[in-house]
Protein backbone atom coordinates (compact mmCIF):
# COMPACT_ATOMS: atom_id res chain seq x y z
CA UNK A 1 0.00 0.00 0.00
CA UNK A 2 2.78 2.48 1.19
CA UNK A 3 4.51 1.17 -2.27
CA UNK A 4 0.92 2.10 -4.46
CA UNK A 5 0.18 5.43 -2.32
CA UNK A 6 4.40 6.59 -3.12
CA UNK A 7 3.96 6.03 -6.79
CA UNK A 8 0.85 7.62 -7.13
CA UNK A 9 2.33 10.48 -5.69
CA UNK A 10 5.57 10.47 -8.39
CA UNK A 11 2.92 10.11 -10.99
CA UNK A 12 1.23 13.08 -9.72
CA UNK A 13 3.99 15.12 -9.28
CA UNK A 14 5.13 14.02 -12.83
CA UNK A 15 1.87 15.03 -14.56
CA UNK A 16 1.73 18.28 -12.93
CA UNK A 17 5.41 19.23 -14.21
CA UNK A 18 4.45 18.05 -17.61
CA UNK A 19 1.58 20.16 -17.18
CA UNK A 20 3.03 23.54 -16.57
CA UNK A 21 6.06 22.24 -19.24
CA UNK A 22 3.19 22.31 -22.03
CA UNK A 23 1.21 25.24 -20.56
CA UNK A 24 1.41 27.88 -23.34
CA UNK A 25 0.53 31.89 -22.51
CA UNK A 26 -1.71 33.07 -25.32
CA UNK A 27 -1.48 36.95 -26.15
CA UNK A 28 -3.91 38.68 -28.58
CA UNK A 29 -2.21 41.42 -31.19
CA UNK A 30 -4.50 43.99 -33.50
CA UNK A 31 -3.16 46.46 -35.75
CA UNK A 32 -4.24 49.76 -36.72
CA UNK A 33 -3.35 49.28 -40.06
CA UNK A 34 -5.36 47.58 -42.92
CA UNK A 35 -4.55 43.85 -42.28
CA UNK A 36 -2.22 43.60 -45.68
CA UNK A 37 -0.97 47.07 -45.84
CA UNK A 38 2.76 46.26 -45.88
CA UNK A 39 3.80 48.22 -43.17
CA UNK A 40 2.43 45.34 -40.88
CA UNK A 41 5.07 42.59 -42.07
CA UNK A 42 7.67 43.46 -39.33
CA UNK A 43 4.40 42.59 -37.02
CA UNK A 44 4.13 38.99 -38.49
CA UNK A 45 7.84 39.05 -38.60
CA UNK A 46 8.07 39.43 -35.02
CA UNK A 47 5.20 37.45 -34.18
CA UNK A 48 7.17 34.33 -35.95
CA UNK A 49 10.28 35.08 -33.94
CA UNK A 50 8.62 35.11 -30.76
CA UNK A 51 6.72 31.60 -31.23
CA UNK A 52 10.42 30.45 -31.96
CA UNK A 53 12.14 31.84 -29.30
CA UNK A 54 9.90 31.16 -26.65
CA UNK A 55 10.39 27.34 -27.83
CA UNK A 56 6.31 26.78 -27.61
CA UNK A 57 6.03 28.56 -24.39
CA UNK A 58 3.74 31.52 -25.89
CA UNK A 59 1.06 32.10 -28.73
CA UNK A 60 0.14 35.43 -30.12
CA UNK A 61 -2.85 35.63 -31.94
CA UNK A 62 -3.67 38.28 -34.48
CA UNK A 63 -7.46 39.27 -34.08
CA UNK A 64 -7.77 42.11 -36.70
CA UNK A 65 -7.38 45.80 -37.45
CA UNK A 66 -10.09 48.28 -37.62
CA UNK A 67 -12.60 45.78 -38.70
CA UNK A 68 -12.05 44.34 -35.15
CA UNK A 69 -11.81 47.12 -32.77
CA UNK A 70 -12.31 51.30 -34.55
CA UNK A 71 -8.65 52.53 -34.56
CA UNK A 72 -9.67 55.35 -31.64
CA UNK A 73 -10.12 52.64 -29.19
CA UNK A 74 -7.22 50.41 -29.92
CA UNK A 75 -5.24 51.96 -27.26
CA UNK A 76 -8.09 52.60 -24.93
CA UNK A 77 -8.66 48.30 -25.58
CA UNK A 78 -4.73 47.66 -24.66
CA UNK A 79 -4.47 50.09 -21.60
CA UNK A 80 -7.55 48.46 -20.31
CA UNK A 81 -6.43 44.79 -21.12
CA UNK A 82 -8.74 44.03 -23.46
CA UNK A 83 -6.22 43.01 -26.40
CA UNK A 84 -2.29 42.57 -24.94
CA UNK A 85 -0.73 43.95 -27.99
CA UNK A 86 -0.82 47.05 -30.34
CA UNK A 87 0.97 47.52 -33.57
CA UNK A 88 0.74 50.59 -35.60
CA UNK A 89 1.18 54.81 -35.37
CA UNK A 90 1.52 56.47 -31.97
CA UNK A 91 0.69 59.68 -33.35
CA UNK A 92 -3.07 58.64 -33.53
CA UNK A 93 -2.67 58.89 -29.80
CA UNK A 94 -1.02 61.94 -29.57
CA UNK A 95 -3.26 63.77 -27.34
CA UNK A 96 -2.37 60.62 -24.47
CA UNK A 97 1.37 60.42 -24.99
CA UNK A 98 2.50 63.87 -26.49
CA UNK A 99 5.97 62.84 -26.39
CA UNK A 100 5.03 60.43 -29.37
CA UNK A 101 5.84 63.19 -31.87
CA UNK A 102 9.79 62.76 -30.98
CA UNK A 103 9.84 59.60 -33.10
CA UNK A 104 8.91 61.54 -36.26
CA UNK A 105 11.82 64.41 -34.85
CA UNK A 106 14.02 61.31 -35.25
CA UNK A 107 16.66 61.35 -38.19
CA UNK A 108 18.67 58.18 -36.77
CA UNK A 109 17.88 54.77 -37.71
CA UNK A 110 16.61 52.38 -34.18
CA UNK A 111 19.91 51.31 -33.21
CA UNK A 112 21.11 54.57 -32.41
CA UNK A 113 17.94 55.58 -30.70
CA UNK A 114 17.78 51.82 -29.04
CA UNK A 115 21.56 52.63 -28.00
CA UNK A 116 20.85 56.31 -26.37
CA UNK A 117 18.44 55.29 -24.33
CA UNK A 118 15.76 56.94 -26.42
CA UNK A 119 12.90 53.58 -26.52
CA UNK A 120 13.69 53.77 -22.82
CA UNK A 121 12.87 57.25 -22.35
CA UNK A 122 9.54 56.78 -24.66
CA UNK A 123 8.75 53.67 -22.53
CA UNK A 124 8.81 55.27 -19.01
CA UNK A 125 5.67 57.57 -20.60
CA UNK A 126 4.29 54.32 -22.54
CA UNK A 127 4.10 53.03 -19.20
CA UNK A 128 2.70 56.23 -17.28
CA UNK A 129 0.03 57.02 -19.62
CA UNK A 130 -1.13 54.35 -21.56
CA UNK A 131 -0.54 51.14 -19.28
CA UNK A 132 2.01 50.17 -22.23
CA UNK A 133 5.09 48.48 -22.28
CA UNK A 134 7.33 49.67 -25.36
CA UNK A 135 8.44 46.45 -27.17
CA UNK A 136 9.71 48.10 -30.63
CA UNK A 137 9.80 51.31 -32.95
CA UNK A 138 9.37 50.02 -37.04
CA UNK A 139 10.04 53.41 -38.39
CA UNK A 140 13.33 54.38 -39.04
CA UNK A 141 13.43 52.91 -42.41
CA UNK A 142 11.40 55.36 -43.99
CA UNK A 143 10.92 58.98 -44.47
CA UNK A 144 8.30 61.38 -45.74
CA UNK A 145 6.81 63.52 -48.38
CA UNK A 146 4.20 65.90 -49.11
CA UNK A 147 2.07 64.90 -52.44
CA UNK A 148 -0.82 66.78 -53.83
CA UNK A 149 -3.17 66.24 -56.70
CA UNK A 150 -2.69 69.95 -58.21
CA UNK A 151 0.56 71.93 -58.37
CA UNK A 152 1.90 73.15 -55.46
CA UNK A 153 2.57 77.45 -55.62
CA UNK A 154 6.36 78.58 -54.51
CA UNK A 155 6.26 81.27 -52.36
CA UNK A 156 9.06 84.02 -52.67
CA UNK A 157 10.46 82.58 -50.08
CA UNK A 158 10.96 79.62 -52.17
CA UNK A 159 8.99 77.29 -49.76
CA UNK A 160 5.42 75.69 -50.79
CA UNK A 161 1.83 77.83 -50.60
CA UNK A 162 -0.26 75.09 -49.73
CA UNK A 163 -3.03 77.36 -48.92
CA UNK A 164 -6.36 76.97 -49.14
CA UNK A 165 -5.65 72.55 -49.40
CA UNK A 166 -7.00 70.51 -47.44
CA UNK A 167 -3.93 67.83 -46.24
CA UNK A 168 -4.50 64.21 -45.18
CA UNK A 169 -2.97 63.96 -41.66
CA UNK A 170 -2.57 62.84 -38.46
CA UNK A 171 -2.66 65.44 -35.67
CA UNK A 172 1.53 65.61 -35.54
CA UNK A 173 1.37 67.42 -38.91
CA UNK A 174 -1.29 70.40 -37.86
CA UNK A 175 1.43 72.90 -37.16
CA UNK A 176 3.83 72.14 -39.85
CA UNK A 177 0.95 72.37 -42.58
CA UNK A 178 -0.41 75.56 -40.95
CA UNK A 179 3.26 77.09 -41.99
CA UNK A 180 2.11 76.48 -45.24
CA UNK A 181 -1.18 77.62 -45.66
CA UNK A 182 -2.71 74.48 -45.44
CA UNK A 183 -5.78 72.54 -43.38
CA UNK A 184 -5.70 69.08 -41.78
CA UNK A 185 -8.13 66.27 -42.21
CA UNK A 186 -7.63 63.32 -40.17
CA UNK A 187 -8.39 60.36 -43.02
CA UNK A 188 -7.85 56.87 -41.96
CA UNK A 189 -5.64 55.15 -44.36
CA UNK A 190 -8.37 52.59 -45.68
CA UNK A 191 -10.67 55.47 -46.40
CA UNK A 192 -7.97 57.02 -48.40
CA UNK A 193 -8.51 56.37 -51.98
CA UNK A 194 -12.51 57.75 -51.61
CA UNK A 195 -11.04 60.66 -49.57
CA UNK A 196 -8.73 61.81 -52.71
CA UNK A 197 -11.52 60.64 -55.39
CA UNK A 198 -14.18 62.31 -53.50
CA UNK A 199 -12.10 65.78 -52.92
CA UNK A 200 -12.43 65.57 -49.15
CA UNK A 201 -8.23 66.09 -49.27
CA UNK A 202 -6.16 67.31 -51.80
CA UNK A 203 -2.94 65.39 -51.05
CA UNK A 204 -1.49 64.04 -48.06
CA UNK A 205 1.82 63.89 -46.23
CA UNK A 206 2.76 60.18 -46.74
CA UNK A 207 5.64 58.12 -46.60
CA UNK A 208 8.21 57.18 -49.13
CA UNK A 209 6.67 53.75 -50.08
CA UNK A 210 3.15 52.58 -50.70
CA UNK A 211 1.47 54.87 -52.66
CA UNK A 212 0.76 52.82 -55.92
CA UNK A 213 0.18 49.84 -53.89
CA UNK A 214 -3.56 51.57 -52.79
CA UNK A 215 -4.01 53.08 -56.34
CA UNK A 216 -3.48 56.63 -54.50
CA UNK A 217 -1.09 57.87 -57.69
CA UNK A 218 -3.98 57.80 -59.61
CA UNK A 219 -4.84 61.67 -57.93
CA UNK A 220 -1.54 62.54 -56.52
CA UNK A 221 1.14 63.95 -58.90
CA UNK A 222 3.32 66.04 -57.46
CA UNK A 223 5.70 65.27 -54.44
CA UNK A 224 7.45 67.52 -52.59
CA UNK A 225 11.33 67.18 -51.92
CA UNK A 226 13.21 67.07 -49.56
CA UNK A 227 11.92 64.28 -47.17
CA UNK A 228 11.85 64.82 -43.83
CA UNK A 229 10.61 62.67 -40.58
CA UNK A 230 11.07 59.08 -39.49
CA UNK A 231 7.87 56.81 -39.31
CA UNK A 232 6.49 56.60 -35.68
CA UNK A 233 4.95 52.56 -35.98
CA UNK A 234 5.18 50.90 -32.84
CA UNK A 235 5.19 47.72 -30.99
CA UNK A 236 3.74 47.68 -27.62
CA UNK A 237 2.11 45.44 -25.28
CA UNK A 238 -0.19 46.03 -21.98
CA UNK A 239 2.10 46.55 -19.06
CA UNK A 240 0.21 44.30 -16.97
CA UNK A 241 0.43 41.57 -18.86
CA UNK A 242 3.80 42.14 -19.33
CA UNK A 243 4.51 42.06 -15.80
CA UNK A 244 3.33 38.67 -15.79
CA UNK A 245 4.52 37.15 -18.05
CA UNK A 246 7.67 34.37 -17.27
CA UNK A 247 11.53 36.03 -17.48
CA UNK A 248 11.84 33.54 -20.66
CA UNK A 249 8.64 35.01 -22.77
CA UNK A 250 9.65 38.47 -21.69
CA UNK A 251 13.39 37.55 -22.68
CA UNK A 252 12.04 35.92 -26.32
CA UNK A 253 9.28 38.60 -26.80
CA UNK A 254 12.44 41.07 -26.75
CA UNK A 255 14.72 39.45 -28.78
CA UNK A 256 12.24 38.95 -31.24
CA UNK A 257 11.28 42.70 -31.01
CA UNK A 258 14.69 43.59 -32.06
CA UNK A 259 15.56 41.78 -34.93
CA UNK A 260 12.43 42.72 -36.41
CA UNK A 261 13.55 46.20 -36.01
CA UNK A 262 15.89 45.54 -38.16
CA UNK A 263 14.53 43.45 -40.70
CA UNK A 264 11.80 45.97 -41.06
CA UNK A 265 14.39 49.12 -41.40
CA UNK A 266 15.90 46.80 -44.33
CA UNK A 267 12.63 45.94 -46.31
CA UNK A 268 11.41 49.60 -45.85
CA UNK A 269 14.28 50.45 -47.57
CA UNK A 270 13.83 48.45 -50.42
CA UNK A 271 10.45 49.52 -50.53
CA UNK A 272 11.30 52.98 -50.57
CA UNK A 273 13.61 52.85 -53.60
CA UNK A 274 11.16 50.64 -55.72
CA UNK A 275 8.77 53.09 -55.22
CA UNK A 276 10.77 55.67 -56.40
CA UNK A 277 10.64 54.24 -59.57
CA UNK A 278 7.32 53.03 -60.09
CA UNK A 279 6.12 56.77 -59.20
CA UNK A 280 8.66 58.13 -61.82
CA UNK A 281 7.40 55.70 -64.84
CA UNK A 282 3.78 56.71 -63.58
CA UNK A 283 4.31 60.29 -63.94
CA UNK A 284 4.79 61.45 -60.27
CA UNK A 285 6.83 65.11 -60.93
CA UNK A 286 9.05 66.30 -58.55
CA UNK A 287 8.83 69.59 -56.83
CA UNK A 288 12.26 70.30 -55.48
CA UNK A 289 12.95 72.53 -52.73
CA UNK A 290 16.59 73.89 -53.03
CA UNK A 291 19.33 76.07 -51.11
CA UNK A 292 18.24 78.21 -48.09
CA UNK A 293 14.25 77.34 -48.77
CA UNK A 294 15.38 73.83 -48.29
CA UNK A 295 16.96 74.23 -44.99
CA UNK A 296 14.02 76.71 -44.12
CA UNK A 297 11.63 73.67 -45.21
CA UNK A 298 13.32 71.32 -42.60
CA UNK A 299 13.50 73.43 -40.23
CA UNK A 300 9.66 73.88 -40.31
CA UNK A 301 9.28 70.46 -40.53
CA UNK A 302 11.25 69.16 -37.39
CA UNK A 303 10.53 72.40 -35.68
CA UNK A 304 6.95 73.28 -35.95
CA UNK A 305 6.06 69.60 -36.76
CA UNK A 306 7.96 68.33 -34.11
CA UNK A 307 9.52 70.02 -31.28
CA UNK A 308 7.72 73.40 -30.93
CA UNK A 309 4.73 70.63 -31.51
CA UNK A 310 5.81 69.05 -28.48
CA UNK A 311 5.76 72.25 -26.60
CA UNK A 312 2.54 73.34 -27.52
CA UNK A 313 1.26 69.99 -26.37
CA UNK A 314 2.54 70.66 -22.80
CA UNK A 315 5.64 68.77 -22.36
CA UNK A 316 8.29 70.38 -20.54
CA UNK A 317 11.50 72.24 -22.84
CA UNK A 318 13.85 69.26 -20.41
CA UNK A 319 11.95 66.87 -21.67
CA UNK A 320 12.09 67.55 -25.45
CA UNK A 321 15.58 68.36 -24.87
CA UNK A 322 16.66 65.02 -23.78
CA UNK A 323 14.55 63.58 -26.36
CA UNK A 324 16.33 65.67 -28.84
CA UNK A 325 19.33 64.05 -27.75
CA UNK A 326 18.48 60.35 -27.84
CA UNK A 327 16.24 60.76 -31.19
CA UNK A 328 17.94 63.36 -33.31
CA UNK A 329 21.67 63.58 -34.42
Amino acid sequence: MFRYLLLSCLVGVIAFDGGAALAVTKLKSISALPRKHPLNKPLDHFTDLAHKYSENGLKIKYIGAGDSIPVPEQMKSLTRGVVDMFYGPMSYYQGSIPECQAFNGSNAPSTFVRSSGGLALMNKFANKRLNGELLGWYGSGYTFYIYTKKKPLIAKTGLPDLTGMKMRAAPIYREMFSQFGASTVLVHVAEMFTALERGTVDGMGWIGPFVTNFGWDKFVKYRIKPAYWKGDIVLMMNKDKWDKLTTGNQDAITRAAIEAELWGDDLFKAYSAKEKVKLAKRGMIDIEIKGEAAKKYLSIAYDYGVWKGMAKNGVPADTIKEFKAKFYR
